[in-house]
């Protein structure tokens, strides 16, 4: 089953360089989509490298689990498990550039544990004023 999985074809990769070629491709977008825009020059001192990206990647991962690690009830292993594999796919594709971290955390994390604990949720907008509350708190706080 997993040979002919979309997990296998989407989200196995071949190496490291694999990886750190689509970290690259995500920085370089990003940076052809600012000049494009004229807000900076090509060669502008704001722009990080790829390797200046990922450790702030790093450096947020661990911040994205004390961030689960915080809530109560606690949240579930796989949820948090569930929260880390998607920050670090997210930021293949994209760079922190555009999305930083700190604001996809919190908006991960509560939308990983919903979907974890009601998978087959036929009314979502059950669960809207409690998104709403918590989103809310979140944009108040550091």
């Amino acid at each position: 089953m997993y040979h002919s999985s979309s997990q296998k074809r989407h989200w196995t990769f071949a190496s490291e360089e694999q990886l750190a070629r689509l970290r690259a491709d995500a920085n370089r977008k990003f940076k052809c989509k600012a000049v494009a825009n004229g807000k900076v020059l090509p060669n502008d001192p704001v722009f990080l490298e790829p390797h200046e990206e990922l450790t702030l990647c790093k450096y947020y991962e661990k911040r994205l689990l004390e961030f689960c690690s915080v809530f109560k009830p606690a949240m579930p292993r796989s949820v948090v498990g569930t929260a880390c594999m998607y920050f670090k796919r997210f930021y293949l594709n994209n760079s922190v550039m555009e999305y930083h971290p700190r604001i996809i955390i919190p908006f991960e994390g509560f939308l990983i544990d919903i979907k974890t604990r009601y998978p087959m949720l036929e009314n979502p907008e059950i669960l809207r004023k409690t998104a709403d509350d918590f989103l809310s708190r979140i944009a108040l706080t550091d």
